[in-house]
């Protein structure tokens, strides 16, 4: 479906998909740590559909450590970032990224072109269309899905959401993108 974008604080939606997994992050004797502020500048978003890629990212980061004996570890971060022109100073792009981050066997190598590939999966009984869709979705909302190796061994899967201009808090086209929110 179309995304429903609305003024919304990322860590209630981060805390929203996680108490979707509840139940499978504790049978699993996954440690988790949500250490997203509050406070953090409203995103424009369709909660939902966020929850769905915040859920889809801690279920991968789930399986992934799922046959390791060493403690199993995930952290959610999330910070504003406000690039800027170097030319002219100005803002450029302002954003929330989330990153996800586990204490498990790493990227083996692949790229997030590769591990967002239609088909592609890592899992013996996986399908392939998890990161793909939670791709989709994530550039529905004008931002990006990255994945890097972890130093010292884990992955780290992040996006980003463009932050809610100020204009857009009086406009009755909240949920429009601005043309700052498109070039991020």
């Amino acid at each position: 479906r179309e995304p429903q974008r609305e003024p919304c604080a990322i860590d209630e939606v981060v805390a929203s998909g996680l108490s979707l997994l509840r139940r499978e992050i504790s049978r699993l004797g996954v440690e988790v740590h949500n250490d997203v502020p509050s406070g953090l500048p409203q995103v424009v978003a369709d909660p939902v559909l966020i929850e769905q890629v915040v859920a889809n990212l801690v279920r991968n980061a789930c399986d992934a450590m799922a046959h390791q004996e060493a403690r199993r570890r995930i952290r959610i971060q999330a910070e504003a970032v406000h690039a800027v022109t170097a030319a002219e100073g100005a803002p450029a792009s302002s954003f929330v990224r989330v990153t996800v981050t586990d204490s498990g066997p790493g990227l083996h190598g692949q790229t997030v072109t590769t591990l967002c590939a239609p088909f592609f999966t890592t899992k013996s009984d996986g399908m392939g269309m998890g990161l793909a869709i939670c791709r989709s979705i994530v550039e529905l909302h004008y931002g990006a899905l990255d994945c890097v190796d972890v130093p010292g061994g884990g992955a780290a899967f992040s996006f980003s959401l463009p932050l809610m201009s100020p204009a857009s808090e009086d406009d009755d086209h909240v949920g429009d993108p601005t043309p700052q929110e498109i070039d991020a």
